[in-house]
């Protein structure tokens, strides 16, 4: 890429400066594993993407996000959550193992990303790199089968607590005062 359209490109960014031999965690995972498909969230304007994605290779597709805040998790986490959901509900002929790059982007986008592929979109496969290399990472737990559960029996064990209990021996259930009506139509 000339210098200029490379100037262009990452002017505003702020990338981190690789090594000389060394091109970027994204370039370096595609050059290293092969996708069926790659989505790329991105905040940056036309031109600066036509430049990404030559330079990228391959056909990426490109959802085009805008965070006012990259550290608000509120705010990462809707726009996450949605165009994943964008990605999984397209109709496909197979089913697909969604993949996740977790190196790129703000702690809290991380974040986000592990929550979502270890719990709503799981399972998920996730992907780092660092100074040049590349490699498919091991998350040592699993929200679904390690604490789903465990939130359901604690929730469930306090239900049980609160029905063996009458009304009046549970506070806050003293004031309510209720009737009950029936209306039937015929």
């Amino acid at each position: 890429m000339p210098a200029e359209a490379q100037k262009d490109v990452l002017k505003g960014v702020n990338p981190p400066t690789p090594a000389h031999d060394q091109l970027g965690p994204l370039k370096c995972l595609l050059n290293r594993e092969a996708f069926d498909e790659v989505h790329l969230l991105t905040d940056h304007g036309t031109v600066k993407n036509r430049h990404y994605v030559k330079w990228l290779g391959g056909n990426p597709v490109l959802h085009c996000v805008k965070l006012a805040n990259p550290t608000d998790y509120p705010e990462v986490f809707k726009v996450v959550d949605a165009e994943l959901t964008s990605v999984v509900n397209v109709p496909r002929p197979d089913r697909i193992d969604l993949c996740v790059h977790l190196s790129p982007g703000t702690p809290t986008m991380t974040a986000i990303w592990l929550l979502l592929g270890k719990s709503k979109y799981h399972p998920t496969k996730f992907f780092q790199t660092h100074e040049g290399k590349a490699w498919e990472t091991d998350i040592p737990f699993d929200l679904v089968v390690d604490f789903v559960p465990q939130v359901l029996r604690d929730a469930d064990a306090r239900l049980q607590q609160f029905a063996s209990k009458s009304p009046q021996d549970v506070p806050g259930f003293q004031g309510i005062v209720a009737t009950a009506s029936l209306s039937v139509l015929l």
